[in-house]
């Protein structure tokens, strides 16, 4: 089973925020990422990108944060 890592990217650079991730839900404008240990990171913004192929989920935070 493979779990994908959350990375927040500036569209220059990129930096993880969460490993093995199991659950992405969007509940308005929050991005809630959760693990299946329970770790848990949420963000205001938006998803950029997600790469299966790689694991890997590109996210974006909103200017207002």
């Amino acid at each position: 089973m493979c779990m994908a890592d959350a990375c927040l990217t500036n569209g220059v650079t990129e930096e993880t925020i969460l490993e093995d991730v199991a659950t992405l839900r969007v509940e308005g404008g929050e991005i809630v990422l959760e693990t299946l240990f329970g770790d848990r990171q949420s963000i205001i913004g938006e998803v950029q990108e997600i790469d299966f192929a790689n694991s890997k989920i590109l996210l974006r935070r909103s200017e207002e944060e």
